[in-house]
């Protein structure tokens, strides 16, 4: 690997950052069981309402943290988290809590170890119910959010202005990708061999979880991806590519950010962080809307830190959801998983708009 100020040879840089070998990969299904529906019933559940359902920390038989977590996520926090007040989330509601539940739900979408809580798809005449059950701390909706589609409007391409860079060997290595790279100052770090990889440091590639309608990874510039684990927390399975009854853009936009942040296609597309290692999460729903619903993203991130991701980066910059008074910083649920996420060791990126 280059050091910072030799003078650039793109092969030898690039090769030089090729993913390490970090070991075998971590077993992703106890964490993906962390994020299955229980009781899943195929047939439609119209009429339910979405709710999350909080447990009294205090009643018996949660299940720690510690053992909802891998090896890497525990040594992240200790490296990085904060107090062990503030990164010790209270763990997972028992099998016997959520047993309680069942009767009076037409399902459990998920389980959140950040707020010892399920969310549900239950009918309203049923709510009172689980209100009134013991161990029941609260119940509330699923703050979700619908809007339009936004039309893809094809931009052309500036060969002179997004590729003049400063020498040829630049222009040949990075392509289009240049202008956006120099603008956030990833040249540099890139020519040097820091790309996510861990080879220039001699450590382990860096985990990056990504959260976002879904991914194609059949294109040329995912030919060197590391996807160490990949999961749909919308139709709960491994596929995050379209599947049969997805609408045809429900893994476009997913498949855009990550090529920016991942792909590698040598004079066309450099992302800065081409060499990490992915976890992948289908969190958002494309229909003839786009519906956001707080718990898949929740669900998301929290399968993501039981891996032990390093960065958690998502496009959810959605505010129509919550009460402007939610909007306090403390309140909004999502927020509050995200100051947890930051807890325990995991840089949380979001989008602007």
């Amino acid at each position: 690997v280059l050091g910072a100020g030799a003078a650039l040879d793109a092969g030898a840089a690039l090769d030089a950052g090729a993913p390490l070998d970090a070991g075998a990969p971590l077993d992703a299904g106890a964490a993906l069981d962390a994020g299955a529906p229980l009781d899943v019933d195929e047939t439609t559940r119209a009429g339910t309402r979405r709710m999350w359902i909080f447990f009294d920390r205090a009643a018996p038989g949660r299940e720690a943290v510690e053992s909802a977590v891998s090896p890497r996520a525990r040594a992240r926090t200790r490296l990085r988290g904060g107090s062990a007040a503030q990164c010790d989330p209270p763990g997972y509601p028992s099998a016997e809590m959520i047993a309680l539940v069942i009767p009076h739900v037409e399902r459990v979408r998920h389980r959140s170890f950040y707020f010892h809580a399920v969310s549900v798809d239950v009918k309203p005449e049923r709510v009172s119910a689980l209100r009134a059950l013991p161990g029941v701390e609260r119940v509330a909706e699923v703050r979700a959010y619908r809007r339009a589609p936004i039309e893809a409007v094809p931009v052309p391409c500036d060969p002179h202005g997004l590729r003049s860079a400063d020498t040829p060997a630049q222009a040949e290595l990075f392509g289009n990708s240049y202008g956006q790279l120099k603008m956030i100052q990833a040249l540099e770090l890139l020519v040097a061999g820091y790309n996510g990889s861990g080879a220039a440091r001699r450590g382990e590639p860096v985990m990056i979880g990504v959260l976002d309608t879904g991914f194609r990874l059949d294109h040329e510039a995912f030919g060197r991806l590391d996807v160490h684990a990949e999961y749909d927390f919308i139709n709960f399975d491994a596929v995050t590519a379209n599947e049969p009854g997805d609408h045809p853009w429900q893994d476009r936009h997913g498949t855009l950010v990550l090529a920016v942040l991942a792909g590698f296609a040598r004079g066309n597309l450099v992302g800065p962080a081409w060499g990490a290692r992915y976890l992948l999460a289908k969190t958002e729903i494309i229909d003839q809307e786009i519906r956001v619903e707080e718990d898949n993203w929740i669900a998301g991130l929290e399968w993501c830190d039981s891996i032990g991701a390093d960065v958690v980066t998502s496009s959810l910059g959605y505010i129509d959801w919550y009460d402007p008074g939610m909007l306090d910083g403390n309140t909004a649920l999502c927020t509050r998983a995200a100051d947890i996420a930051v807890s325990r060791g995991i840089v949380v990126c979001n989008a602007a708009g």
